[in-house]
Formats: C-alpha cells, structure tokens, sequence
C-alpha cells in the first residue's frame, strides 16, 4: 500500500533476498513496463523461466508470453494491488496467484534466458534436490540486451498468439526416443504430444524440466503448450487437446 498509495507509483518490482539480477534485469524491466500499462491482459511481468536451464534456453533476446506466472523477480501494476490486496495472502501468494481465480486468464512476460538467478539451496519449495536438479541449472543472463531500444510489440498478444499457433503447428511430430537417441536436432523444430498431465510429467521429467502444473497449466505453458530448446532445436510439449481458443487465433507466418 506505501509504494502505490504514499509513493504514488505505477508499479512495484517484488525480489526475494536470496537472488541475482543480471545487468540488464532493470533495462528489461524499464522496456516491459510499457506493456504492463498498455495490455490489461497482463498481470505481471517476470524476469525468471523456469525452463531457463542452460541447455534449455539460448536466445538473450526472446521474451514470451506465457499462462504460467513464474514469479522469482517480478513486477506488478498497481491495478493489480488494487483488485487484489484486500485478499493477498501472508504466505505463498505465488502459487495463490497461479490459480485462476486470482488470474482470470490474464498471462504473464518473462524472458527465454532468466533475468535472475535463486542461488537459495535450502528452506522452502526451492531446496534440497529440487533446487540441485532445476534451479541451479538456471541459466543468468550475461549478455546486456538494450530492450528499450527495441520494438517489443510483437509481445502484444495479437500479434505473438498467431505466431505461436503458427510455429506448433509447423513442428514435426516426434515420440520422446527420438528426441532422447539423437545426439544433435540443430535447426529443427519438434513436437512431443501428450494426452494428460501423467503423460506430460512423463516428458518433463525425461527432458529435466519441473514436471509440475498449477491450476492446470505447466511451468512456462501458453495455451497449454511448453516451449524448450534442445541439442540445438526446439521442442513443444503439446496437448492433443487443445484449448477451444486454439482455433479461434488467426495463423501467420512470423515467429513469436
């Protein structure tokens, strides 16, 4: 209430003591700014990937949309403190602001290579082996990316959605075998598709990203699909069901 009511702020930055930034982490945040005030379909922009391991995300300058809030280093508009502040949690409001009762279907921007790093081994959700196994493989970035010189509107949801259906659904269809015996998929663009969340934990786990879901979206998942980088290609993680909204997005051929 102090930084948006006495401040008078737009929007707050929230980051957890046991993080690094990297040196474009408030170049990036300055840039994304823009959209949060433009677009009241975001909630929140996030400076963290889940999926960011190292072997898992190359491209400094990608930015996504996503139904995932990652958290780890994030920044709120004040027309979100004030919808929800009233009923914000004292504890683990991450996983509060994951269920769509807070989310409303409202997404979220965070970037292909993370802005931050939790270098907190122990305590909390984040420790132990599941910190060994997915966090500490984070990739921080190390390349300064001038974001607020770039145009970022292809982020607008109008023009990123067409471009995603669009890459997915350009992707060849592959079973995990393939993608687990092939030392090098360099340039190609695969699909792995699954039919519950059984069978999408079963490829996440093979793949070593978090195999785990809120309110029924998966860790960085956008209409339900999970974009990763693998041995030089790139995977989706696919349902066959996909949301009625799938069809409904006019396809192009740009890339997202």
């Amino acid at each position: 209430d102090r930084v948006f009511k006495e401040m008078g702020s737009r929007r707050v930055i929230i980051l957890e003591d046991d993080m690094d930034i990297a040196t474009d982490f408030f170049e990036y945040m300055g840039a994304t700014s823009v959209l949060l005030d433009k677009d009241k379909q975001l909630m929140a922009v996030s400076a963290w990937n889940d999926n960011g391991q190292a072997g898992h995300a190359w491209d400094s300058e990608r930015l996504i949309r996503t139904d995932f809030f990652p958290g780890l280093g994030w920044m709120m508009p004040k027309r979100v403190w004030d919808e929800l502040s009233d009923i914000w949690p004292e504890a683990f409001w991450d996983d509060w602001l994951r269920d769509n009762r807070r989310r409303k279907g409202r997404h979220f921007i965070a970037p292909e290579i993370s802005r931050t790093y939790n270098f907190g081994a122990t305590g909390g959700a984040s420790g132990g082996l599941h910190f060994q196994k997915y966090l500490q493989p984070i990739k921080l970035n190390d390349k300064f990316i001038p974001f607020t010189e770039k145009d970022l509107s292809y982020l607008y949801s109008e023009n990123y959605d067409p471009a995603w259906r669009s890459a997915v659904e350009a992707a060849t269809v592959v079973d995990l075998v393939h993608v687990l015996t092939t030392p090098s998929i360099k340039g190609s663009e695969y699909k792995l598709m699954f039919g519950n969340f059984k069978e999408y934990e079963k490829l996440a786990k093979a793949l070593l990203i978090i195999p785990d879901e809120k309110d029924k979206v998966p860790r960085q998942g956008y209409y339900g699909v999970v974009m990763i980088r693998y041995r030089g290609g790139t995977l989706y993680l696919v349902p066959k069901t996909l949301p009625k909204e799938w069809k409904q997005i006019k396809v192009t051929n740009q890339e997202p």
